[in-house]
């Protein structure tokens, strides 16, 4: 199951664990941008990685980035990634270079741009019942630009996209970065201890 919290969306932990073969069915993530909007913080954090779970198709680009969000919708480029060959094998595929601060009170989405692959690069998903945390789409484009071209929300599903995210300071978080309402469980980095927690 793609789970927010766990991974997709804000995580604390690396998800390590492939999701089933079930949450693949009919939404492709190459030739187009798909993205998922963060929580709103609490507090600032930096983000550290974004990734992305795809199935095993021929070698392509992709590139990931942070978009600010304007009245629920992406709008300008934060910050995006040099492009890296996702490789032919099914699995999670990361760039795990970043460093950038989400401030406390924003919205963002992260999103990833895959260049053509034949077949279609199928990415996990999960359903959800709110329009809030629904994947993202853009068809218009498979590089990340400066400006989000052209959006639409797809089905109430969530994506395999996560940003995995370090507190700024003390280590501790906020309540507002963890949605036990969608998650079994998560991992929760507290004073720079792993702890499995459940929901």
């Amino acid at each position: 199951m793609v789970q927010l919290g766990y991974n997709a969306g804000l995580v604390l932990s690396r998800p390590l664990e492939d999701p089933p073969s079930t949450t693949f069915s009919g939404f492709n993530l190459d030739n187009g941008v798909k993205g998922i909007k963060l929580e709103t913080l609490n507090r600032d954090v930096v983000l550290k990685e974004i990734g992305f779970y795809a199935k095993a198709t021929p070698d392509a680009d992709f590139e990931v980035g942070i978009y600010d969000v304007i009245a629920g919708t992406p709008t300008n480029l934060l910050w995006k990634s040099a492009p890296k060959a996702k490789g032919a094998t099914e699995g999670w595929k990361r760039i795990d270079t970043i460093n950038y601060t989400l401030t406390a009170g924003n919205t963002y989405c992260v999103a990833v741009a895959l260049k053509n692959t034949t077949p279609d690069t199928k990415v996990g998903i999960s359903a959800c019942s709110e329009d809030e945390y629904r994947m993202i789409s853009d068809t218009t484009t498979d590089v990340l630009e400066t400006t989000w071209a052209g959006s639409f929300l797809g089905a109430y599903i969530i994506p395999a996209i996560y940003a995995l995210y370090v507190p700024d300071d003390t280590g501790s978080i906020g309540t507002a970065m963890l949605r036990t309402d969608y998650i079994d469980k998560a991992y929760i980095d507290k004073d720079n201890e792993a702890v499995e927690v459940s929901g």
